[in-house]
């Protein structure tokens, strides 16, 4: 395995909060950090693109990663739909929501920008580690005011809060 890096794995893991049969599907480019960062443009619309379930796996769990991958790595807050929903106006939306989550969107920037699909670069095995609870939604009064930091082993390297994001409804 003289190809693989790992990140630290811990004594401990859960299996992931989000069930193998959900569909995932994310919202790209939506802090204004890091748009800033990546210098990438914004949209008025939200990007969204979809991760594999095989990339789901619990919080605390090894992430393998092949060398020359381009590797990174964002904290997220992930959202767990409760009920149907179709046509849901954006003041609406939230009466949908079950509860949230704690996600690591990990992605192979090589891959993900290799053909213009996201998709590829994003859904390796344990690309999408979550968990390892939901909070549901009447627990968290506003879903705009929480912190997102995230850690590689115990070094932080992402302290941000979900009031920078651009499409707050989707």
């Amino acid at each position: 395995m003289e190809n693989i890096n790992e990140f630290e794995s811990y004594d401990y893991s859960f299996e992931s909060a989000v069930d193998k049969s959900s569909n995932i599907i994310c919202i790209g480019l939506n802090y204004k950090t890091h748009i800033d960062e990546t210098r990438e443009k914004s949209f008025d619309d939200p990007v969204l693109f979809l991760k594999s379930n095989n990339s789901l796996t619990g919080n605390n769990s090894r992430v393998r990663i092949l060398k020359n991958m381009n590797v990174d790595y964002e904290g997220e807050l992930g959202v767990m739909i409760g009920k149907k929903a179709r046509d849901v106006s954006k003041r609406d939306a939230l009466d949908h929501v079950f509860g949230y989550f704690i996600a690591n969107d990990v992605s192979s920037r090589k891959m993900q920008f290799l053909n213009g699909q996201w998709f590829i670069g994003k859904s390796f095995d344990g690309f999408f580690p979550n968990g390892p609870y939901i909070v549901t939604a009447d627990e968290i009064p506003d879903p705009q005011d929480l912190r997102i930091q995230t850690y590689l082993n115990t070094d932080l390297r992402q302290n941000s809060s979900t009031d920078y994001m651009i499409h707050p409804r989707g």
